[in-house]
């Protein structure tokens, strides 16, 4: 894929779409570039995972880790943790007020379906259906 006419595979129209999907077309409208949007959408998902993985380990005191639990457990500042939110929320087109409830709601789901394979593969993440979003 290097060269002058490199190009992103299409996507076929009919096949589902997913969580990727979703974060990538609303990270490209909020004006990142194509690589930046991939990435970004990667590290959106990657924290919903996360959150899954620190709850799956017990990081919650009161059975849910808050945003300071999750960065104890993950051992990152509380403002990465900050940023981290924020990202999801830019993703998934969540406002500010909601991006803990919709972050939450996403990562319990991806616990009860994934709990047995949360440690080994997460990266499966990504392929997730897109209507998971609208539940």
């Amino acid at each position: 894929m290097t060269g002058p006419d490199s190009r992103i595979a299409t996507v076929p129209r009919d096949r589902q779409r997913t969580l990727a999907d979703v974060a990538f077309a609303n990270l490209r409208s909020a004006g990142y570039s194509t690589w930046r949007a991939h990435l970004k959408a990667a590290q959106a998902l990657a924290t919903v995972g996360k959150l899954a993985m620190a709850a799956h380990a017990g990081a919650g005191a009161n059975g849910w880790p808050t945003q300071v639990e999750y960065a104890e457990h993950w051992d990152v500042s509380e403002r990465t943790a900050q940023r981290e939110w924020h990202l999801f929320g830019q993703a998934f087109a969540v406002e500010p007020e909601r991006v803990d409830a919709e972050l939450e709601r996403m990562a319990r789901w991806v616990l009860s379906e994934y709990a047995g394979r949360l440690a080994d593969r997460a990266s499966e993440l990504g392929s997730l259906p897109a209507d998971l979003i609208a539940a």
